[in-house]
């Protein structure tokens, strides 16, 4: 069973602008690592988890492409995160 809350924060990935009306109904709750913060190189996690890395590119780490190719396209994962309270 997929848990739909692990207690982590949670940091809001919006997938169509913030700005645009409606924006804020088309969000992803991403750790920092999948939104827009690389694991420290220094981190053990860093080795531990190679295939987490930020939606929003910091220098050569990440990347919108990159990253639905790891996770599923935004859409998708929105639909999913929409099945977990509706």
């Amino acid at each position: 069973m997929i848990k739909p809350f692990s207690g982590a924060v949670v940091s809001i990935h919006h997938i169509d602008g913030r700005t645009k009306e409606g924006a804020h109904k088309k969000c992803l709750p991403l750790c920092g690592w999948h939104h827009d913060v690389p694991i420290p190189k220094n981190s053990p996690a860093f080795a531990k988890y190679p295939f987490v890395f930020p939606i929003h590119a910091k220098g050569s780490v990440g990347g919108r492409a990159s990253w639905e190719a790891e996770n599923g396209t935004q859409e998708a994962l929105l639909a999913q995160v929409m099945s977990f309270i509706t």
